[in-house]
């Protein structure tokens, strides 16, 4: 087992565009965009890797960045992390972040308890009814399926993945491309995700009180955020 340490080493991938990536602009002088906001709470001492679908601002920030731009349209997330394997060094800890939400954890306390506990996967997760998002079901306190936006349980992930190492994640990626794990021709993270419980891994949860999910879906939010809640909307 591995001591906990205070600053775990990682590499965080930044997997999705959100329409307001270059929003900044549209924020009365706030220089906080989506991706900068998860940058700045979740990236990695170590390497952050950025996907971008098109040329954007590059992100204020002292971390080491690779940038990935994505020209055409993918189908779906676990493709477009599937581009970026090749940035990420062998035998190292890998979190994917989405940017269309600002979740407030500790991203050391996360991995470090992955870690700890030798886990191939680990997520995010939080108590919820909504069925905009990813579901897990148990069954005698043990994850048995992940399923993409239906409520089959009522915990669900906040998009937020940890990942052994990059060889995880091409595993589980070429088993959904196998199996044509895909909903409407998209091919999705979570139910790659089901490729671990079908090896029997060690999945670990951390869970987060529901109120510390934020989604990002607008400007408004993104103000919210930005300002820790101050913002008045007028």
């Amino acid at each position: 087992m591995n001591s906990l340490t205070n600053n775990a080493k990682y590499v965080a991938v930044f997997l999705g565009t959100n329409h307001l990536e270059n929003a900044s602009e549209l924020t009365n002088g706030l220089t906080l965009n989506p991706i900068e906001l998860n940058v700045k709470k979740h990236g990695s001492d170590f390497l952050n890797i950025v996907i971008s679908k098109k040329p954007g601002r590059k992100v204020e920030s002292t971390k080491e960045i690779k940038y990935a731009e994505i020209n055409n349209q993918t189908k779906g997330a676990l493709l477009s992390l599937s581009f970026v394997l090749d940035l990420i060094p062998d035998n190292i800890p890998v979190i994917v972040i989405p940017n269309n939400s600002y979740v407030e954890f500790s991203t050391n306390d996360f991995i470090n308890q992955m870690n700890n506990a030798n886990n191939i996967l680990g997520l995010v997760a939080f108590k919820s009814t909504n069925n905009k998002y990813s579901y897990l079901r148990f069954k005698n306190n043990n994850v048995i399926e992940f399923r993409e936006k239906e409520l089959i349980g009522d915990l669900a992930t906040a998009g937020i993945f940890y990942f052994k190492n990059r060889n995880e994640i091409a595993s589980c990626t070429e088993w959904c491309l196998m199996n044509n794990i895909q909903i409407n021709g998209n091919f999705y993270l979570a139910p790659s995700l089901n490729y671990f419980i079908c090896n029997n891994s060690s999945i670990g949860i951390f869970e987060i009180p529901a109120e510390k999910y934020n989604r990002i879906e607008n400007v408004d939010d993104l103000k919210l955020i930005a300002t820790g809640g101050n913002y008045e909307k007028i």
